[in-house]
């Protein structure tokens, strides 16, 4: 936890808590994919409570291990299940580099810790409504969506990050991403809630709401 008491922005992060509070509800379904040490995950399952259901993605050993913790500490077990696994668009394998000076920031790359990826779809075939998808996986955003295309159809918001800098890293077309994104959600900007219409011009480190154009 000293990574967080270092490196995160208090402001972002009380920014997040109001975003939850605001979207999640008692008994609603919230998927968090890119959960890193699980803080948006126990804010969500509080929210969610008993009667709702929560599902944690997180590829790093270390980071989920620390999650499942939490998730004993509070006794959630019953209705949040923690997956060391990374989200794609193909199951198989991937590297995570966890190299990194911030470990909030871990990220798919072509070596480092070995790690099984799989599709968010096949997680939520029984699935008829999610509530809430929160995405933060440094750079792989357009693969996590390539693999959720089932799931995003029946999701009514999406919590979602787009950065240059890490779109770049990974050779991601903004573009691609941007128009995956406006298949399934009406794009705002998550404090401000005003409406997102991509520049492509532009150096982005946004942080995104959509609301589902189907639900």
């Amino acid at each position: 936890m000293l990574t967080y008491r270092i490196f995160a922005d208090r402001k972002t992060r009380s920014g997040d808590i109001k975003a939850m509070e605001e979207n999640i509800k008692t008994g609603d379904i919230v998927i968090d994919i890119g959960a890193n040490a699980g803080t948006f995950t126990i804010i969500a399952s509080k929210l969610a409570g008993h009667s709702g259901r929560v599902m944690a993605f997180e590829p790093s050993p270390k980071f989920s291990k620390i999650i499942q913790s939490n998730i004993n500490v509070n006794k959630f077990n019953d209705f949040v299940t923690v997956h060391q696994v990374a989200m794609g668009a193909t199951p198989g394998t991937v590297y995570l580099n966890e190299m990194v000076a911030d470990d909030t920031t871990n990220y798919v790359s072509g070596s480092g810790t070995s790690v099984p990826q799989a599709t968010l779809d096949s997680f939520t075939k029984n699935i008829d409504v999610i509530d809430l998808i929160k995405i933060d996986a440094e750079g792989s955003e357009l693969e996590v969506l390539k693999g959720a295309e089932e799931s995003l159809c029946k999701t009514r918001i999406l919590l979602f990050e787009i950065c240059n800098k890490t779109l770049n890293r990974n050779r991601v077309n903004v573009e691609e991403l941007y128009q995956m994104l406006i298949k399934n959600f009406n794009l705002y900007y998550k404090h401000g809630k005003a409406p997102f219409i991509l520049d492509p011009k532009e150096d982005y480190n946004t942080d995104l709401i959509g609301y589902s154009k189907h639900i």
